[in-house]
Order: C-alpha cells, then sequence, then structure tokens
C-alpha cells in the first residue's frame, strides 16, 4: 500500500535500494570526467545498485534513495566537487574520486523526518551517462 501511494505521489519506493550480499564481487566501473554544463543521463537503478558494496557506497559515496527518482532523467552537471568540509571537524577534505551536483536537483528529504530539504545531492559518474552531442556542422 505505502508503495502504490508513493507511486502515485512520486515517490520512492520501500526498499528504495536491494541489499547487497557482503563480499559480493562488483564489476569494474569507469569513471568518466565530467564538466559544468556537460549534458547526462541518470542510469537506471539497476546498474547504479550494482556499482554499491554492501553499505550501499561507491568509493565511499553513499547512494540516497531521493537519487532513484531521478534515474532515466536528462540533466546538466552544475559543478564537479573535489573538496568538502568535514561538518563534525570543520575539516577540508579531498575527494579521491570527485562527485558531481547536478542541475536543480536536491534532496527533498521525504524518506527521513527532520533532514535538509534542497540540500545538494552528490553523484558518482559511474551512475551518470554522458550524452555525446555530435559536433556542429561546418559551413
Amino acid at each position: 500500500l505505502f508503495n502504490q501511494f508513493q507511486y502515485f505521489r512520486g515517490g520512492v519506493d520501500f526498499p528504495a535500494i536491494e541489499p547487497v550480499a557482503p563480499g559480493a564481487t562488483k564489476p569494474p566501473t569507469v569513471e568518466v570526467p565530467l564538466v559544468a554544463n556537460d549534458e547526462v543521463i541518470v542510469r537506471p537503478a539497476s546498474e547504479i545498485t550494482a556499482t554499491l558494496n554492501d553499505k550501499q557506497q561507491h568509493r565511499g559515496l553513499w547512494l540516497e534513495p531521493d537519487m532513484l527518482k531521478f534515474c532515466g532523467n536528462r540533466i546538466r552537471v552544475r559543478s564537479p566537487v573535489k573538496n568538502i568540509i568535514d561538518i563534525v571537524s570543520g575539516e577540508m577534505l579531498s575527494m579521491k574520486t570527485p562527485a558531481y551536483i547536478l542541475q536543480d536537483v536536491h534532496f527533498s528529504g521525504e524518506r527521513q523526518l527532520f533532514n535538509a530539504q534542497y540540500e545538494p545531492l552528490f553523484w558518482r559518474s559511474a551512475w551518470l551517462r554522458k550524452v555525446e552531442t555530435p559536433p556542429a556542422p561546418q559551413g
């Protein structure tokens, strides 16, 4: 019943992500560098979850259930993220693999009470497929 209600309101199903067996082998993923204004398509949930470990992370970055509702959408990259500030320690941390913020894609907080809304979501390029644009005609 919950999932039917979520379907009609455009929400995320429960469970949002199927658990991964501990120690399951993952296919290697290729991180394609992206820049601001690159157009991407968010990969299907099955392709994204195939990149996750048993902690629902890809290279240390969590997949948030809110992200699944953007699967299949065509979106532009707002900016790459290479450094973040740890809100507990106040330390600047450098990411070994960059994350990306997408334009007009925000955390809604619908599944977790009292969380901030409209916070940007961090994406890995393995979860996105770059849209190749043909070169402009010359002449």
